[in-house]
């Protein structure tokens, strides 16, 4: 019985924090909650069905009373995992236009394993990769390496902390803007319309506060809708759906994860150094309505916190400008 109350509890707190604007405002443990309330809704509607047939059975009054409650954890988990869902039950996308793949990894700052690294990371061949907290010792490994051959079409920007970012693409590229926290280009593949690329390293409330969090993710939703259609935005964005910032920015720019459209199901990205698996998926590639997401898969480990994500996306052919 006090664990059923107790799943309700966490129901009822976390489910607040996820909706409600002003308790995500409050301050980061609040969002941290917020980030948690799908396991804790997926596990609470669990709990709270097997308290339901543990009262059943010793015919206790509390059996109606807790399946009835469980119709509401049970139709939150439906709405928070339909995206991913239809991802997984969906074949792979669109086939027809020019295939690219776009490869985000946070790199860790404090690994000591840079040659690694880089060897584990080229050994994944994407067109385009998204790396933030890159440090100078990783361009120095990926210099090693022949990256300028490999990858000539680069915006690098290395930093020996948190701040570093890179755009590695074999793919003809025009750079737009480079600020703190975003790289932005307009990849141009052979035949296909440009692509606005959004790289981004958002950064995270712990480090800056609430205030300047959203202010990040508002600039970014405003860059993402004027880029229009074909935009792509990739990298550590610091904020999962359950935070209202996010959800605003996929709306307002009309973006899709391909994490939940390219079947990636369920699984986090971060944290990979913790004794619990990943719960929160902080790192997104996101596209625009015009660009499809053929497949979706996970990169291999590579000693970092973040687990990097591959995304397989389809720009609109030429002729279709």
């Amino acid at each position: 019985m006090a664990l059923v109350w107790a799943a309700l509890v966490g129901i009822a707190v976390t489910t607040a924090c996820r909706f409600w604007t002003w308790l995500q405002e409050l301050g980061t443990s609040t969002l941290t909650l917020a980030g948690l309330s799908g396991p804790v809704t997926a596990v609470g509607a669990a709990l709270v069905l097997a308290g339901a047939a543990w009262a059943r059975h010793f015919g206790t009054r509390w059996a109606a009373w807790w399946a009835l409650a469980a119709i509401v954890p049970v139709l939150l988990v439906a709405q928070y995992a339909r995206p991913t869902y239809a991802g997984l039950a969906s074949a792979d996308g669109p086939s027809s236009g020019v295939h690219l793949t776009v490869l985000a990894q946070n790199l860790w700052y404090h690994s000591r394993e840079p040659e690694e690294q880089v060897q584990m990371l080229l050994g994944e061949d994407a067109d385009v990769y998204v790396l933030s907290e890159f440090t100078p010792s990783v361009l120095a490994e990926l210099r090693d390496h022949d990256v300028e051959r490999r990858y000539p079409f680069s915006v690098i920007r290395p930093r020996p902390g948190r701040l570093g970012m890179a755009v590695l693409s074999r793919i003809p590229l025009q750079v737009r803007n480079v600020t703190k926290f975003r790289i932005t280009v307009d990849l141009e593949p052979v035949g296909a319309v440009p692509l606005r690329l959004i790289a981004t390293h958002s950064p995270a409330p712990s480090s800056v506060g609430i205030e300047s969090w959203h202010r990040e993710l508002d600039q970014l939703s405003r860059s993402a809708e004027e880029a229009g259609p074909d935009v792509v935005v990739a990298g550590d964005l610091n904020a999962t759906s359950a935070h209202v910032a996010f959800r605003e920015l996929a709306e307002d720019a009309d973006l899709t994860d391909a994490q939940d459209a390219g079947g990636g199901g369920f699984e986090g990205t971060w944290n990979l150094l913790a004794r619990v698996p990943p719960m929160q998926r902080l790192d997104h590639i996101l596209v625009g309505r015009d660009v499809g997401i053929h497949r979706f898969r996970f990169a291999d480990r590579i000693g970092s916190d973040h687990r990097g994500i591959v995304a397989e996306i389809v720009a609109r052919p030429a002729e279709d400008r």
